[in-house]
């Protein structure tokens, strides 16, 4: 079955009453471009999404598709029914409705989903890339979103700049994160049931690229790569992503994980100061070279707002990715052993120390306690414990996995409206800035300079009349 086109979906979603099955949508009234009148139409990899505006101020993004998807119907109820028990606020409700739109004269199914409005993360960073402060929250936003994912027993699958709005939180100076497009997302339900996509190439692990891969740790090397990212614009500020950002990315690209010797952005990162910016580049190259079960979680790495440092052999694989640059690894183990006085245990303060072990000898000592007379000393043997292990305060091999709380922070909420028509091109601006009128209301920009012949031709006409 050939399946409409979104010009197709475009045409039919102009009469909302004879198209939608459902009532709510057929009463409503889909949004529209200011030149053409045309509905405004989001275009994705195999879906076209329109807004419309019902009754009652509700507000929905109705999904059509534009070619064939297994299994759809199942799909959407599984994940459906697992973010029903979940109830994340993260989440963004929808129905999927399997006669959703008629297109001539045939059924087509449409997800019918709750319009979020909000910034895209990229949009968001292109506006506030020189606050480091605000992205540092902001990367901390990130690491309880990874974790209350994980804690919900569910990975998204294309986590990239386009599937992630940030949205005004339940106060007025707070923010929060919402997840859309939920195609390629893993339940356990759909554990035997892989999606026909693996994601944004630039986001995605290099292996799951050529190989593909479904399971509960799809999304380990993409929260890696979006947390990296907000670190190092909180370093780089403006100029790194002015050099690096072209509207499809968060700085990387998915040939600088294959190629990282030849990418200008990793010679950018090595530049910026600070041991935390190295190691964590280090974490996320060495990463993107071992296989995808091998990519550690996020709440491994960072310890609060620190990164913990390289093992020695992750320093050595890199030096084969990028020679001649150096990293910072962890101290090596040292076994420190420890004497039992009295039921104190003693260890020397001046070795770092991972693990401590009891020294226990040969044979058992005798101790003469010291406040006892000396007519009547005792000889005690002291019992010996079994051996433990205890982590020094010094070093921590390990972070404590935290309860996360609410995916929300404390910053600036963006404006709640969004301009109807593509962003223009940074390539395309003439040196003006972005938020100039001339730049914003691009498509007024340029009608305006499409009529100017126009009006020469009449002016030139009238002036001949009057002679």
């Amino acid at each position: 079955m050939a399946w409409p086109r979104a010009t197709d979906y475009s045409a039919a979603i102009q009469n909302p009453s004879s198209c939608f099955h459902d009532p709510e949508l057929s009463r409503g009234q889909a949004a529209s471009d200011l030149l053409m009148g045309l509905p405004l139409m989001y275009a994705g990899n195999f879906a076209s999404v329109f807004k419309l505006t019902c009754p009652g101020e509700q507000v929905w993004a109705v999904k059509c598709f534009t070619r064939q998807v297994a299994d759809l119907q199942e799909r959407y109820q599984r994940i459906s029914d697992h973010l029903d028990r979940q109830k994340r606020k993260f989440a963004v409700e929808f129905v999927y409705l399997p006669e959703g739109i008629r297109i001539n004269g045939v059924w087509y199914p449409i997800l019918k989903m709750r319009w979020v409005e909000g910034f895209t993360l990229n949009e968001f960073l292109r506006d506030h890339a020189g606050q480091p402060a605000l992205i540092e929250q902001l990367s901390q936003l990130w690491l309880r979103l990874a974790a209350e994912l994980r804690d919900a027993k569910m990975a998204h699958g294309d986590l990239q700049h386009g599937n992630v709005l940030l949205v005004p939180g339940s106060k007025s100076t707070s923010i929060a994160l919402r997840l859309i497009d939920y195609d390629g997302m893993w339940v356990p339900a759909l554990a035997t049931q892989p999606p026909g996509e693996v994601g944004h190439p630039n986001y995605q692990h290099p292996v799951r690229l050529t190989s593909g891969g479904y399971d509960a740790e799809i999304d380990r090397f993409s929260h890696l790569v979006i947390y990296s990212a907000l670190r190092f614009l909180a370093v780089g500020g403006k100029a790194l992503w002015d050099r690096h950002d072209n509207a499809e990315n968060l700085l990387f690209r998915a040939v600088d994980f294959r190629t990282p010797g030849k990418s200008k952005l990793m010679g950018d990162l090595l530049a910026l100061p600070g041991d935390d910016v190295r190691t964590l580049l280090g974490h996320l190259l060495d990463a993107s070279r071992q296989a995808l079960d091998a990519v550690p979680l996020l709440n491994e790495l960072i310890d609060g707002t620190h990164v913990v440092p390289l093992s020695r052999d992750q320093a050595s694989r890199l030096q084969e990715v990028l020679p001649g640059q150096t990293w910072q690894v962890a101290p090596p183990l040292r076994i420190v052993p420890t004497v039992l006085v009295a039921g104190v245990t003693v260890a020397s303060p001046t070795t770092p120390t991972v693990l401590v072990l009891p020294s226990k000898p040969a044979t058992a000592p005798t101790i003469l306690l010291p406040d006892l007379p000396p007519q009547a000393p005792t000889l005690l043997t002291p019992t010996w414990p079994a051996p433990t292990r205890k982590a020094l305060p010094q070093t921590q091999v390990a972070p404590q996995k935290r309860e996360p709380p609410p995916a929300r922070s404390s910053i600036p909420p963006p404006p709640r409206r969004r301009l109807p028509w593509p962003e223009l091109p940074h390539w395309a601006r003439l040196g003006l800035p972005a938020r100039s009128p001339i730049v914003r209301y691009w498509p007024v920009t340029l009608g305006i300079l499409l009529s100017l012949p126009g009006l020469a031709v009449v002016a030139w006409l009238v002036s001949g009349l009057l002679r």
